[in-house]
């Protein structure tokens, strides 16, 4: 939520990747198996960050990433 309200201008999309979810994240290098998996990307299927399982502080690593 603090991250749309700093940056409406981003979309956040939800999938529940099925197979393609190992096959995300190994190209992201982060672990597979951990959910949830978020990825940035910029411009298309061009992955910059991801994250896999959850983690304290990752709405604050988000702004930084946003605002970089």
């Amino acid at each position: 939520v603090k991250c749309l309200e700093l940056f409406p201008e981003i979309q956040v999309y939800f999938h529940d990747f099925g197979k393609d979810k190992e096959m995300t994240a190994r190209r992201m290098y982060v672990d597979s198996g951990k959910l949830p998996l978020m990825t940035i990307t910029e411009g298309q299927c061009q992955g910059i960050f991801a994250a896999a399982g959850y983690s304290v502080g990752m709405a604050d690593m988000l702004v930084r990433i946003f605002e970089a």
